[in-house]
Protein backbone atom coordinates (compact mmCIF):
# COMPACT_ATOMS: atom_id res chain seq x y z
CA UNK A 1 0.00 0.00 0.00
CA UNK A 2 1.59 3.35 -1.25
CA UNK A 3 0.71 6.74 -0.58
CA UNK A 4 1.70 10.04 -0.72
CA UNK A 5 0.55 11.36 2.71
CA UNK A 6 -0.97 9.19 5.79
CA UNK A 7 -1.96 9.51 9.33
CA UNK A 8 -0.30 8.05 12.14
CA UNK A 9 -3.42 7.98 14.94
CA UNK A 10 -3.52 6.95 18.19
CA UNK A 11 -6.28 5.87 20.88
CA UNK A 12 -6.32 8.18 23.23
CA UNK A 13 -9.86 7.68 24.63
CA UNK A 14 -12.16 4.85 25.23
CA UNK A 15 -14.56 3.60 22.99
CA UNK A 16 -16.91 2.06 26.20
CA UNK A 17 -20.36 4.08 26.71
CA UNK A 18 -19.98 6.00 23.58
CA UNK A 19 -22.84 5.77 20.69
CA UNK A 20 -22.60 2.80 18.77
CA UNK A 21 -21.73 4.03 15.58
CA UNK A 22 -18.69 5.45 17.15
CA UNK A 23 -17.49 2.23 18.62
CA UNK A 24 -17.64 0.85 15.05
CA UNK A 25 -15.85 3.74 13.70
CA UNK A 26 -13.26 3.02 16.27
CA UNK A 27 -12.95 -0.99 15.25
CA UNK A 28 -13.18 -0.07 11.44
CA UNK A 29 -10.06 2.23 11.79
CA UNK A 30 -8.52 -0.53 13.04
CA UNK A 31 -8.02 -0.28 17.12
CA UNK A 32 -8.62 -2.75 19.88
CA UNK A 33 -7.34 -1.19 22.93
CA UNK A 34 -6.48 2.40 23.99
CA UNK A 35 -2.46 3.18 23.04
CA UNK A 36 -2.98 1.52 20.28
CA UNK A 37 -1.47 3.25 16.93
CA UNK A 38 -2.39 2.59 13.67
CA UNK A 39 -0.69 4.06 10.13
CA UNK A 40 -3.57 4.96 7.28
CA UNK A 41 -3.43 6.33 4.06
CA UNK A 42 -5.51 9.75 3.20
CA UNK A 43 -8.73 9.17 1.66
CA UNK A 44 -12.06 11.14 1.83
CA UNK A 45 -13.54 8.10 3.94
CA UNK A 46 -10.45 7.82 6.39
CA UNK A 47 -10.80 11.55 7.16
CA UNK A 48 -14.42 11.40 7.25
CA UNK A 49 -14.11 8.61 9.97
CA UNK A 50 -11.45 10.30 11.88
CA UNK A 51 -13.55 13.88 12.07
CA UNK A 52 -16.54 11.35 13.36
CA UNK A 53 -14.05 9.98 16.61
CA UNK A 54 -11.70 12.83 16.69
CA UNK A 55 -12.16 13.06 20.42
CA UNK A 56 -11.23 9.66 21.04
CA UNK A 57 -7.70 10.28 18.68
CA UNK A 58 -4.63 11.71 18.60
CA UNK A 59 -4.19 12.28 14.35
CA UNK A 60 -0.50 12.99 13.15
CA UNK A 61 -0.41 13.54 9.53
CA UNK A 62 2.85 12.52 7.89
CA UNK A 63 4.23 12.65 4.41
CA UNK A 64 6.10 9.63 3.29
CA UNK A 65 5.58 6.13 1.82
CA UNK A 66 2.82 3.76 3.89
CA UNK A 67 4.09 0.22 4.13
CA UNK A 68 2.11 -2.57 5.68
CA UNK A 69 3.67 -4.14 8.32
CA UNK A 70 3.75 -8.05 8.63
CA UNK A 71 0.95 -9.43 10.71
CA UNK A 72 3.12 -12.00 13.28
CA UNK A 73 -0.09 -14.25 14.47
CA UNK A 74 -0.70 -14.56 10.62
CA UNK A 75 2.36 -17.28 9.65
CA UNK A 76 0.89 -18.67 13.04
CA UNK A 77 -2.05 -19.17 12.50
CA UNK A 78 -1.34 -20.82 8.86
CA UNK A 79 1.27 -23.39 10.67
CA UNK A 80 -1.07 -24.35 13.09
CA UNK A 81 -4.37 -24.77 9.99
CA UNK A 82 -1.40 -26.75 8.26
CA UNK A 83 -0.78 -29.27 11.15
CA UNK A 84 -4.49 -29.39 12.30
CA UNK A 85 -4.91 -30.61 8.72
CA UNK A 86 -2.09 -33.40 8.17
CA UNK A 87 -2.93 -34.84 11.61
Amino acid sequence: MNAKKFFRIKQIGSSAGRLPVHRRTIEALGFRHVGDVVEIADTPQIRGMLTQVHYLLEITPVAGTLQKKANPMREKRRALKAKAKKG
